[in-house]
């Protein structure tokens, strides 16, 4: 018998609806290029971080940890994410960062 992975696809609205960052915030935040403005890029999304971290996406993962990674400070936020979390997905997938 076949058996289905269970995954989650999970994009950015449970992030914002708790006060995250967007994805043209954390486009602006790990810009290091003067000759690309971020909210101008026409490109795909992925493309927009390979290109203004000069394709240097771990070092921007290293320096600016807290906008990528962000910190759960508010209760019911983690207690939404724990119960995602312990549903038993096999993999979760995200339409962004």
């Amino acid at each position: 018998m076949i058996v289905n992975p269970q995954v989650l696809l999970i994009g950015n609205g449970l992030n914002l609806s708790y006060n995250g960052i967007s994805w043209a915030k954390l486009m602006k935040e790990i810009n290091v290029r003067e000759d690309f403005d971020p909210d101008s890029m026409k490109s795909p999304m992925p493309l927009q971080a390979i290109l203004l971290t000069n394709n240097d996406i771990k070092g921007a993962l290293e320096k600016n940890r807290q906008v990528f990674y962000g910190k759960v400070e508010d209760e019911e936020q983690g207690a939404v994410l724990r119960k995602l979390l312990s549903l038993g997905f096999d993999d979760i997938l995200t339409t962004n960062y």
